[in-house]
């Protein structure tokens, strides 16, 4: 009986080692991994990396990415606004270019982020692969995704394009989205208090070598998102305090 018991006692620590041993090495995965600062949107107690742009101004899009009219017009459209940018040939030199609106291309991508002097990171998005996929001084490099191509047009032209991508795409979770999910109290607060659009929220991820990058904070400003929303209500509320009409002198 003893022995079972030992054995057992045994069996507990290993356990309990083994769980410590892991949380370790993912504090310290977490604490190596490269931190970047991204725009965000919130919505629905959720916030997400913004990484929408409109092909009018493709500055985010790399030499190695490359598109003509036939990609981008749809069935009830037969020509193209001025406004809308065609790439139909790679720049000289470039290879392992692709266009990024064929299906079996979607997938081939990454994003090469730097930091901007406001501090917010912004990608370049190249091929895999390619010839530009190479990083520059500062930059890191996540797998990434064309996921939605919204087009606007009108009586027959296309005028916008719309692309939306998933630039922390998960290799082994595909189906996987980044999402930063608010506590019920932040959420509530971000409800309730008007948000301004300056400065914008900010997410802080962090890269992990090896594992899905994951992210460690929302911020509003240099402020915890929760506490910058309970500053700004606290503000409001006293704003709306002082304006309220005094009440009448109250003669002897």
């Amino acid at each position: 009986m003893k022995i079972r018991y030992w054995l057992l006692g045994i069996l507990v620590l290993a356990q309990m080692v083994w769980l410590s041993w892991r949380c370790y090495e993912a504090e310290a995965v977490l604490a190596a991994a490269p931190t970047i600062e991204v725009e965000a949107k919130c919505s629905s107690g959720s916030c997400y990396p913004n990484t929408c742009y409109d092909l009018a101004d493709p500055a985010c899009l790399g030499k190695s990415l490359w598109w003509n009219a036939e990609s981008l017009l749809q069935k009830n459209e037969k020509e193209i606004h001025a406004s809308v940018t065609l790439r139909p040939q790679p720049p000289e030199g470039v290879t392992g270019a692709l266009n990024p609106f064929e299906k079996e291309n979607r997938e081939k991508l990454v994003a090469l982020w730097h930091r901007g002097a406001d501090g917010m990171w912004r990608p370049r998005i190249e091929a895999a692969g390619s010839s530009e996929d190479v990083l520059r001084e500062g930059e890191v490099r996540t797998p990434a995704c064309l996921v939605d191509k919204s087009c606007q047009s009108q009586d027959g032209r296309l005028e916008k394009v719309i692309l939306c991508f998933n630039l922390f795409y998960d290799l082994k979770n595909p189906y996987n989205r980044l999402v930063y999910d608010l506590d019920p109290s932040t959420s509530r607060l971000y409800r309730d208090a008007p948000c301004p659009e300056t400065p914008p929220i900010r997410l802080k991820i962090a890269l992990r070598r090896g594992a899905s990058p994951v992210v460690r904070e929302a911020l509003l400003g240099d402020e915890p998102l929760s506490k910058a929303l309970r500053r700004i209500q606290k503000e409001n509320g006293n704003r709306s305090a002082d304006s309220q009409p005094a009440g009448e002198e109250i003669l002897d």
